[in-house]
C-alpha cells in the first residue's frame, strides 16, 4: 500500500485509447440510460436504496452504479449473502471497498512520502460511521461494463435482486442451519 502517481501514458496507450474515444459518446448514453433504469427500478424493492444522482450533476460517469443494501428490510439476510445469491443469478455484484480510506494502511501507516500534506493527519482519529457501515454490510457495486448491456440485462438484475426479496426467509433459513 503506498501512494501512487505516475500520470503519464504510454504512447502505445495514448493511441488506443484516441480510437476508443470515438466510442465513448455512445457507450456513456447506454450506461445513463441504464443506470438511470436500473436505479428507479431496484428503489422499488425495499431494503434497495440507489444513490442518488444529484440535480446538479450534468454529466455522470457511471463508472460504477451503487446502492444501499438494508439486512434489516431482508429479514435480517447479510449484505454478503444477498451478494452471494445475486452472483449465483448471475449478477456479477460485489462489496466495493472493504474498509474505508481513513483505514487504508498507506494512510494508518503512513506509507507516503513524509512532504504528502497528509503527513500531519492522523487517520486513526477520523470518524467515518458512515463509511465503515457502507464497507461493512450496506455498499452493493456493480461495474460500468454491466451498465453497457441491453434493457433485458437490467431487467434481469431487477428481477434477480426481486426473486432474492421474495425468497428471503430461505436464505435466513440456510443462514441458521448452517450455524
Amino acid at each position: 500500500y503506498r501512494v501512487g502517481g505516475n500520470y503519464r501514458m504510454p504512447a502505445m496507450c495514448a493511441a488506443l485509447l484516441r480510437v476508443q474515444l470515438a466510442r465513448y459518446p455512445e457507450a456513456h448514453a447506454k450506461r445513463t440510460e441504464n443506470g438511470t433504469y436500473l436505479a428507479q427500478r431496484l428503489s422499488e424493492i425495499p431494503g434497495l436504496e440507489p444513490t442518488v444522482v444529484s440535480p446538479k450533476v450534468t454529466r455522470h460517469a457511471w463508472h460504477l452504479f451503487i446502492w444501499r443494501y438494508d439486512a434489516k428490510a431482508f429479514d435480517g439476510v447479510s449484505r454478503d449473502a444477498f451478494l452471494e445469491a445475486m452472483r449465483k443469478e448471475g449478477v456479477p455484484a460485489y462489496q466495493g471497498y472493504s474498509i474505508p480510506l481513513t483505514e487504508q494502511p498507506v494512510f494508518t501507516e503512513k506509507r507516503f512520502d513524509l512532504s504528502h500534506p497528509a503527513r500531519n493527519v492522523d487517520f486513526t482519529e477520523i470518524a467515518v460511521p458512515v463509511a465503515k457501515r457502507a464497507c461493512e454490510s450496506e455498499a452493493c457495486w456493480l461495474t460500468q461494463n454491466v451498465l453497457l448491456g441491453s434493457k433485458a440485462d437490467m431487467d434481469d438484475i431487477v428481477t434477480a435482486a426481486r426473486k432474492i426479496y421474495e425468497n428471503r426467509h430461505e436464505l435466513v433459513k440456510r443462514s441458521e442451519t448452517a450455524s
